[in-house]
Formats: structure tokens, sequence, C-alpha cells
């Protein structure tokens, strides 16, 4: 009985096998046919969250010289930049993306970490030839930095260098529902869009898609980034609003995951940094009392608030803990109370617990210009599953501010604002990349 099940059993393996290379086979010839009809693939870059009116490269050609420069139209988003389009035999092309962190706002990208790689490239491999281009963009998120990414895609890149997070919420947009879709769907549909098949069967169930109609499950934004804070009287035309955080959680994780089968795709390899921010220098944009509080829960979290602020003032922070504690007890989601307790443990020496604090004032931020710990718990997760690098910035600025002050929470001493590093931080930044490009094996250091 035995040998029957055996014989049976492989003969069964074998039509599995032959059927799949038989599908296979039949996919390889139907894309090689269509090919040659001259169909093409769905853009790579389409995103199912969001779809953008339109697209004008951020590199033009500079004449005939061979290279290729800043659009004059994207300077007001872009470092002026120039490099040949055919890269040269023996460098290394390694382009930095994000957004205005990674531009060197508030000055120009010569103070950038960018600008500072190259400088330590060249210092420890005198050898060899590196090409950093600073391809940050002001404002940009995570799906405008994957618009990117597929131009960039044809320059021949080698690495990729991502700081993105800062800006996810900066542009006003609706989700559809599409948002409860399974991310692994989405990503599977971004990978089926890369095959003239895929392409070929959308096209005929879809014709409005074939002929550039926007679907209305995506809402649409300009070609270039339109902030919130531009278009309002800044942070008043935020409000609370946890489902629209979520979704777009979703949606920077979807675009992180599409990032690294776009570089794979490529061949290069890419690097993700942590999105620091300063904590205790900075306070949230804008506070709000959390749902379904009383009038007379209202009036008392604002008497002990305001009694904790005072005595904060005064230096009292012991005294000032106790009331702010207090006040958080009845409402918990109002941001500018974490921080100003954060502020006193912080002067009572409590590290650990002030930088909970802080943490959770940016998590309850109604105007969320800084990464909440969600979306950087998503960018550790995401680059740990496919096995990608991640450079800890906060880890090395923490570090870096308790060699300076002697407590390990950043401000001003690292950060110019609210996010955008000092000079000194941008370097910090530039030779963690150069130790972590050698630790990679990505680099032979002479």
């Amino acid at each position: 009985m035995t040998a029957v099940r055996e014989a049976r059993r492989y003969p069964l393996a074998l039509k599995l096998a032959l059927s799949l290379i038989s599908v296979l086979a039949f996919l390889a010839l139907s894309e090689g046919l269509l090919a040659l009809m001259g169909v093409g693939t769905s853009t790579s870059i389409e995103d199912p969250y969001v779809g953008f009116s339109a697209y004008s490269p951020l590199y033009v050609p500079d004449g005939d010289s061979g290279y290729l420069v800043t659009a004059e139209s994207k300077t007001a988003w872009f470092n002026r930049e120039r490099f040949l389009k055919r890269k040269p035999e023996g460098t290394t092309r390694i382009f930095c993306l994000g957004g205005s962190t990674t531009y060197g706002r508030p000055f120009e990208g010569n103070t950038s970490f960018s600008a500072w790689l190259g400088e330590y490239l060249a210092a420890a491999c005198p050898t060899r030839k590196f090409e950093v281009i600073n391809a940050g963009g002001i404002s940009y998120a995570s799906y405008r930095v994957t618009v990117l990414m597929e131009e960039l895609a044809k320059y021949e890149p080698d690495i990729f260098v991502v700081y993105t997070g800062h800006n996810e919420a900066l542009e006003k947009r609706t989700y559809a529902d599409l948002t409860a879709t399974s991310p692994l769907l989405l990503a599977g549909g971004s990978i089926l869009g890369r095959t003239r098949v895929y392409s070929a069967i959308r096209n005929l169930a879809q014709p409005e898609a074939a002929s550039g109609e926007e679907s209305n499950e995506r809402y649409e934004l300009g070609e270039e980034v339109r902030s919130r804070l531009d278009q309002s009287f800044g942070p008043e035309d935020y409000t609370r609003d946890d489902e629209l955080m979520a979704n777009i959680g979703r949606h920077y994780r979807f675009n992180l995951e599409r990032m690294v089968l776009q570089v794979r795709s490529t061949g290069a390899r890419i690097l993700f940094v942590t999105p620091a921010a300063n904590l205790k220098d900075c306070s949230p944009f804008k506070s709000e009392h959390g749902p379904a509080l009383s009038a007379e829960q209202i009036a008392r979290f604002e008497e002990s608030y305001a009694r904790g602020l005072n005595l904060a003032a005064s230096d009292n922070h012991d005294a000032a803990r106790k009331e702010l504690e207090a006040a958080l007890a009845l409402d918990d989601r109002f941001a500018g109370a974490h921080y100003a307790l954060g502020r006193s443990l912080l002067a009572l020496g409590l590290e650990a617990e002030a930088q909970k604090s802080f943490e959770r004032a940016i998590d309850e931020d109604i105007c969320p210009l800084r990464a909440v710990s969600n979306w950087r718990r998503t960018l550790r997760e995401v680059t740990q599953a496919a096995g990608v690098p991640l450079l800890d910035f906060e880890a090395l600025l923490s570090d870096a501010a308790r060699a300076s002050s002697g407590q390990n929470i950043p401000g001003l001493d690292l950060f110019l604002d609210h996010v955008h590093p000092s000079i000194e931080g941008h370097r910090l930044l530039a030779r963690a990349l150069l130790d972590r490009f050698e630790s990679e094996g990505w680099l032979a250091i002479d």
C-alpha cells in the first residue's frame, strides 16, 4: 500500500509542477508579445490612496551637454543639482531623498547631511568617485518621495538614503474605503502593476484608467505641495481626527514598502533614517480636549493645568508635577499638558518619565508636524521585515544630547526648530551614514 501511495503522490506533484511551469511560460510569452505590440506596464508610481494631477521631471537636460539639472520650475522646493545622465564609469551614485531636513532647511544643501556625506566619502575613499545628490523636497511626504524615486531609478543609482516621516499630515486629503484593504493586497497590486498582462487586463476592465481619467476612489493632489499651513490660518485648520491619522499611518507603511520594492527592482541599495525631532524645547502646535468631556471636567482640568503652569514658571516643579498629573487624570488627550509635565519631570531629573511625556505630547498634537511614535514604529517594522538597514538618528541625537548637556533628550542644542537639525546634527548624521555604509559592506574604505 505504501508503494502505491508513493506512486500516486509523485505523478500528482509532477502534474502540479508542469502546470505551474506552463502558467509561467504562458505569462512570459504573453509579456513578450504584449511588449512587441507596444503595450506598456501600468505606471509603477501609481498610488492606490491618492492620485496626482500631473508630474514633471525634477531633472531635465542641460542643453546638449549630457548633464541633467534641476528643473527651474522645481527650485522653490529643491536644491539646484547638476550631474551626468550617463553615470561616469567607476562612480558610486547616491541619492538622498526626503523632506526639508534632507533639503537642508532652514539653510540650503551645502550644510545638509548629504553635503557632509560627500565630503566624508571623498576623505575616506580618495581613490574612488562618489556623487551624492540632494533630492530632498521641501514639505515632501513619503507618497511624493515614492513618485520621485521612480524618476531617479532611471539615473543609474547605487544607493538611496531616505529620511521621511515628518510631513505625512502636511497636505489636506481624504481616504476612500480602500484604506481598509490589507496592505499585503495593496502591495501585491503594486507588483502586478509592473506586468503588461495585468496592465492589459486592467485597461480592458477599466477603460477610463487607460485614458488617464482618475479613479473616484482616490483623492487628487496637485503636482507640487500645497501645505495646509499655507492655505489657512496655520494650525487652526487642524482638528482632532483619529481615523484620518490611522489612515495616514497605513498610507505611510504602504509607501515605505513600495520604496523597498522600487529600489530592489533597480539593483540599488536603500537605507532609511528614523525622523528625529526636538522633544524638550518645542511645545505642541495645537492642543484640544479629548472627546466626551463635560463642561465641569474641562473647568477642573483648566484650573489644575493653569496652576501647574504657574508653579513650573516659579521653578516649583514638584508641586507643578502634581497639578499637571491631576489635570491629565481628567483629560489625557491634551497635548500641552503632557509637554508641560515633561518639562517639570526633566527639571526634577526624571529623564525616562520626561521622555514619555514629550513623546505623548507629539502623539496628541492636533497639528502633527513631527512624526508620531506610531509612524516611527512602522518604519522600524517595515525595515526589519524587509531586511534593509535603518539608521537610528533618534538614538544618535540622544547620545549627542547626553554628551553636550548631561541629559539625553534633544532640544535646541541639536535642533534649530521643531524638526530641522543644527549644522552639527547634520554632520553627525553624515558621519553615521559613512560608518553604516562601511559596516554594511557597501564601501571598501581605503
